[in-house]
């Protein structure tokens, strides 16, 4: 894809060599945010759609495997989700014209990696976990705080892709993104991605319970807000239009806390 002169042929003939790949790539281009009149029957149809930089996203994404198993309705619970925030914070980020938010589809995709980890290495403890935090009505992360101590999803997902030599904005999103509610933590190199990704975040989770979207008085109190120096007007503007480019977050599986 780096390359200048590549063609759809190309990349079609080489991502219908793995089956699960072609398989993954097929299941996002008909997926809400892509979909189009008709289904993508084809890879490539799908590149078509997808754009060449959406399908570089997928493609790195792809290489963590049977993570992103959507038979299992918790890890399609997840993946929805994570979907619709890096769907939404990809339209925040171009919406503000941030100049160093080019990795945010990625890592909005990939803010949650340390549930699907977790989930994956220990799926009955932790479909014990979720279904606790959903019952009480408390974040999934302070569950997880109480019962992993250290070892919750962002502490997890921040060590797995550093380990996948993935990006820092990238590692630094899965690292932050409950934190960058509430402060910026010193020495964050990519203050505005995980804002954006933040933002996303809080936004998604309100629209999938069914709730009102925060008022813009409330969001503006957020640091992530503050960071991104965005005015109640403006504010008030991107919740109005994330309901529209998120249509189907509603109803999603509200496993993000």
């Amino acid at each position: 894809i780096n390359r200048p002169n590549v063609t759809n042929n190309e990349l079609n003939d080489l991502i219908r060599q793995d089956p699960s790949l072609a398989g993954r790539v097929l299941h996002i281009a008909n997926s809400p945010f892509y979909g189009g009149r008709f289904q993508a029957r084809r890879i490539s149809d799908a590149i078509v759609r997808m754009g060449m930089r959406q399908l570089r996203n997928i493609l790195v994404v792809a290489a963590t495997g049977e993570l992103f198993d959507v038979r299992d309705p918790i890890v399609r619970g997840f993946w929805d989700h994570a979907l619709t925030v890096a769907t939404l914070g990809d339209r925040i980020a171009s919406e503000l014209s941030l100049a160093d938010t080019e990795e945010v589809f990625i890592a909005g995709l990939l803010h949650d990696i340390g549930k699907f980890i977790i989930y994956q290495q220990h799926p009955a403890p932790y479909s014990d976990v979720i279904q606790q935090a959903q019952a009480s009505g408390r974040r999934l992360i302070d569950v997880e705080d109480e019962l992993f101590k250290y070892f919750n999803h962002v502490t997890i997902g921040g060590i797995a892709i550093r380990r996948w030599k993935l990006a820092d904005a990238v590692a630094e999103t899965a690292r932050y993104h409950h934190v960058a509610e509430r402060e910026i933590p010193p020495g964050m190199e990519n203050t505005n991605l995980v804002c954006v990704v933040t933002l996303a975040n809080v936004l998604v989770k309100a629209i999938a319970q069914g709730e009102p979207v925060p008022a813009p008085e409330t969001l503006v109190q957020l640091a992530c807000v503050q960071q991104l120096r965005l005015t109640p007007g403006r504010l008030a503007a991107l919740t109005r239009s994330a309901t529209e480019w998120c249509p189907h977050a509603e109803g999603l599986m509200a496993l993000e806390a």
